[in-house]
């Protein structure tokens, strides 16, 4: 019985455990641009997030809807701009492939 309600501890305490997001480390640029793009992007309504697009960790950042037309820009994880997302031109691509249908979202890294 002893055996058992020990097992029984160990599992329910193994089973709580959650992965500490607060380990997951931004690349020092995006940090950097975060800080520059928080002076002038809308308040509030602006974010940057984390997306995995075409087997790459990327970043969009989202000015938010404060000026009409705004484009996000797409950043990969070293900071090389890949393209911009809508905008007066509606653009949708990047690297010639729709974005939105095939990216998948992360995680919200900062907004406003």
């Amino acid at each position: 019985m002893y055996k058992f309600v020990l097992l029984f501890i160990s599992v329910a305490l193994i089973s709580n455990c959650k992965k500490d997001d607060s380990t997951v480390i931004i690349p020092s640029c995006i940090e950097q641009k975060i800080q520059i793009f928080e002076l002038d992007a809308c308040k509030p309504g602006a974010s940057v997030n984390e997306y995995l697009f075409q087997n790459e960790i990327v970043y969009t950042f989202d000015p938010g809807n404060c000026i009409a037309d705004s484009a996000s820009e797409v950043y990969t994880d070293d900071c090389e701009l890949l393209g911009i997302l809508g905008g007066i031109a509606g653009f949708e691509d990047i690297n010639g492939v729709n974005f939105s249908k095939n990216a998948t979202l992360i995680k919200l890294v900062w907004k406003n």
